[in-house]
């Protein structure tokens, strides 16, 4: 995630009332992965506190105007 990224990230939990601690992010640690951060933060985050049946929200935001989201819950797979 860029700095401008972090702007608008911090903008938009504003908006919507949500604490930063339940947003992950890893610009510092990493630096500028673009859409992988998602990913990378996801990893990060799999073993230590994502449990079966919970939800997630991921989003993203590129330069100008390009941006996604995605809805999903998660589900242990067991052998």
């Amino acid at each position: 995630m860029v700095v401008d990224g972090v702007v608008v990230t911090a903008a938009a939990l504003k908006a919507l009332d949500i604490p930063e601690d339940r947003v992950p992010q890893n610009l510092d640690r990493i630096g500028n992965t673009a859409s992988a951060s998602i990913f990378s933060v996801l990893h990060e985050r799999m073993a230590d506190s994502i449990k079966h049946g919970d939800h997630l929200v991921l989003s993203g935001i590129g330069a100008g105007y390009i941006w996604g989201s995605l809805c999903l819950r998660h589900y242990a797979v067991s052998n």
